[in-house]
């Protein structure tokens, strides 16, 4: 997994369009940008957008329906896609909070004043929990869309969860993927890559070993407190 280096070759554009259709009956889609840079047999998107100015020209070249996901039209309806996502992951997680903690534990959109070393700073996290035995939980969660989305977001917040742990050492942090798609294996694999590099009270898992964990804690701490 990761970013694969590239060997250069001169592309033709019947080679182009031999290879691209060979990604296109080994994965039922045409590829993306992410696609010419991950695939072994594909060249890099630097490569196409140096040759043909952009893998939506190249498409265009070789009669294939090629698009650029990162620009124009296609661009903005992924971005609505990714807020509705994103606001049903929210609704739906917070609904299984309250369920297993209980509304009033329950804190959505919390607001944190940090101060760092550009002084005073303000984030938000996705829900803090007060859980019944005292500790309290900060959950972000995020819906990448596939393994380099994944490591990127990880490490771009890596810098903020540092300032989280130093400031509210008390709390402890889940970093939570929401997306159903990625397996155990991806999750293993972010987590020998990234996890070393946040605190070690900072946790990096799925939705589901979350919500999986958080019952069992639950359940345990409720049938203790009854013997």
């Amino acid at each position: 997994m990761g970013h694969r280096r590239k060997t250069y070759r001169r592309w033709t554009k019947g080679m182009l369009h031999q290879m691209i259709l060979r990604f296109f009956q080994e994965n039922g889609r045409f590829p993306n940008t992410y696609d010419f840079d991950e695939c072994e047999f594909l060249p890099s998107a630097r490569q196409i957008q140096r040759r043909f100015g952009g893998i939506t020209e190249l498409g265009k070249n070789i009669n294939l329906p090629l698009h650029d996901e990162r620009k124009g039209k296609r661009r903005s309806q992924k971005v609505s896609a990714f807020w509705r996502r994103a606001k049903d992951w929210e609704r739906k997680t917070s609904e299984e909070l309250v369920q297993i903690f209980g509304e009033i534990a329950v804190h959505e959109e919390k607001q944190l004043v940090l101060d760092g070393v550009r002084g005073l700073r303000t984030f938000r996290v996705d829900f803090m929990v007060y859980t019944p035995w005292g500790e309290k939980w900060g959950i972000d969660i995020f819906f990448p869309t596939h393994i380099k989305s994944f490591e990127g977001i990880v490490r771009h917040k890596i810098k903020k969860y540092h300032l989280l742990t130093h400031n509210f050492p008390q709390v402890r942090w889940f970093f939570v993927c929401v997306n159903p798609s990625f397996s155990a294996e991806n999750l293993r694999y972010i987590q020998t890559k990234i996890q070393h590099l946040l605190p070690s009270e900072c946790i990096v898992t799925n939705y589901e070993c979350f919500i999986t964990t958080a019952r069992k804690l639950v359940g345990n701490f409720r049938k203790n407190k009854k013997i």
